[in-house]
């Protein structure tokens, strides 16, 4: 502990002297989860990727004590040989505990338990003035349920105690065929109301062909000798990715009449969607014209984790041409913006995860009701996970037209992704009398809010965009185009600026920092 006070009081002097100098800062993580494209300078922003270390795991207490930038799979290997695990472990493994409590996390047992704040019992916060207070639902509740959701904009979280529960060796897994979308809802909601089901989600494939997908924590010896499912594995170079495996295993078992089991370790299961990002990792494939099949996955496999994927994300700006959102809704709502999505794009595979909805007010989606401030209306959500290439239209229209069809069935978005709203659009959503007290109390007002770290700016730098410019032999010879910006033209087309991406992860080459 003494190592991690001493680092909390370097970051909370430098803070200080920002708030003294009235100067805004962000704060640098040495990494991200996010698809939207930014660069952080040493003069205006602070360095927290140092906070990494898990501290201490309580047995008794069911408890562990961890900073922020501890990511998910050194969180599971922590808490697992003491058979205890997080209540939602977020499905990418570089997903930091601070990431997932500020900017909303959930997975499939968020049906149970709720966002990743959820599972927090108190967290240590460094305040823009650089004071270090500590947060909990009993002291500063409203820093507690304020710090959740929204990225930083309040305080800079360093240290979490984290909720623990009994873990199993293996999850089993049951693939459960289903032939529309009212019957996914149905399906699911069924297997929710099981109290031996642990974890929900799911994966439509076409409009008449999806597969919901349930665990439960199971240990070998559970079993009657000889009658345990077999044993499957989602991390091997020769392993199907997740989804791939489900759709097969949904066209060979669609007609029996129980569902398909099989085990999988609990960190396999935890991470199953490593391996190519869902089913992102075609788009590499597509864009650099590789034929997609398994001897080709093979062979491209140290390619395919998430960390190296964000990593060429972030590297080669080409992000532009996909839409990349994590939306959340209603249940009451979620069919007819499945139909309208079908209709207008027919986007597919789409996933599916119910959620409990959090109890208290924070920026998570869905907080109070306006006839019950403080409280949320209590109805179950659904995240639809929507990540495709963008439909012919730019990508603009296309994620603005999608925000404007989700803001009318009171759904909203992972502030994760490109946000296009206009700042009006994103005050009628989330509530800004109650966000701004909240950054008033505590000496917040000095920081970027909410909106102006998430709003995608079109047409700047941050588009997250990989211009290629025309050039030409004759531009060149007259001296209109100078050699160097040559060069960098020719690393910012079709192939090159992939194969950089590429060179850039290999090498691990800062991609979020600029120089000085």
């Amino acid at each position: 502990m003494d190592i991690h006070h001493l680092a909390v009081s370097r970051l909370a002097h430098r803070i200080a002297r920002f708030h003294a100098e009235k100067t805004p800062f962000r704060i640098y993580h040495g990494g991200t989860n996010s698809t939207r494209s930014y660069l952080f300078s040493d003069a205006t922003s602070i360095d927290t990727s140092g906070l990494k270390n898990v501290l201490s795991v309580d047995p008794q207490a069911q408890t562990c004590l961890v900073e922020s930038n501890v990511p998910m799979d050194a969180l599971v290997a922590a808490t697992l040989p003491f058979r205890l695990i997080p209540p939602v472990v977020p499905e990418f493994p570089g997903i930091t505990v601070g990431g997932a409590f500020a900017g909303t996390g959930g997975e499939s047992s968020s049906f149970r338990y709720g966002f990743f704040d959820q599972c927090i019992n108190w967290v240590e916060v460094i305040l823009a003035n650089g004071e270090v207070v500590t947060a909990s639902p009993v002291e500063n509740p409203d820093l507690f349920y304020g710090s959740a959701a929204t990225f930083g904009t309040i305080g800079v979280t360093t240290l979490f105690e984290v909720r623990l529960i009994p873990a199993r060796e293996f999850v089993e897994l049951s693939y459960h065929p289903v032939d529309t979308f009212s019957d996914a809802q149905k399906k699911m909601k069924d297997l929710e109301s099981s109290p031996a089901v642990d974890f929900v989600d799911g994966i439509m494939f076409s409009k008449d062909s999806g597969v919901i997908v349930s665990g439960s924590l199971m240990d070998l010896d559970l079993y009657e000798k000889g009658k345990a499912p077999p044993i499957i594995s989602f991390s091997g170079r020769w392993d199907q990715w997740f989804y791939l495996h489900a759709q097969d295993t949904l066209a060979r078992n669609k007609f029996q009449e129980r569902p398909y089991r099989e085990l999988a370790l609990t960190t396999e299961y935890f991470f199953r969607y490593d391996r190519g990002a869902f089913w992102t990792g075609t788009f590499v494939f597509e864009w650099f014209g590789v034929p997609f099949n398994r001897v080709t996955r093979f062979a491209l496999d140290w390619l395919m984790s998430t960390r190296i994927l964000y990593h060429g994300l972030h590297a080669s700006k080409l992000g532009a041409g996909y839409m990349i959102q994590d939306l959340c809704l209603p249940q009451s709502t979620a069919a007819e913006f499945m139909d309208w999505m079908h209709d207008e794009y027919a986007i597919y595979p789409l996933w599916l995860c119910p959620i409990k909805q959090n109890e208290r007010i924070s920026m998570n989606p869905h907080t109070p009701s306006p006839t019950e401030p403080g409280r949320t209306t209590g109805e179950s959500l659904l995240n639809i996970g929507v990540w495709t290439r963008c439909p012919s239209e730019d990508r603009v229209a296309c994620n603005r037209r999608v925000e404007t069809k989700l803001w009318s069935l009171r759904g909203m978005k992972w502030l994760y992704a490109d946000t296009f709203y206009t700042e009006e659009e994103f005050w009628a959503i989330y509530d800004r009398e109650w966000y701004q007290k909240l950054r008033t109390k505590y000496g917040a007002d000095g920081l970027p809010n909410v909106y102006q770290k998430v709003r995608t700016a079109v047409g700047d730098s941050g588009n997250n965009q990989a211009q290629v410019v025309p050039i030409s032999v004759t531009g060149v010879l007259t001296g209109k185009i100078s050699l160097p910006n040559l060069w960098d033209a020719a690393w910012s087309g079709w192939p090159l600026v992939g194969i950089k991406a590429v060179v850039s992860a290999l090498r691990g080459v800062e991609y979020l920092k600029k120089n000085n």
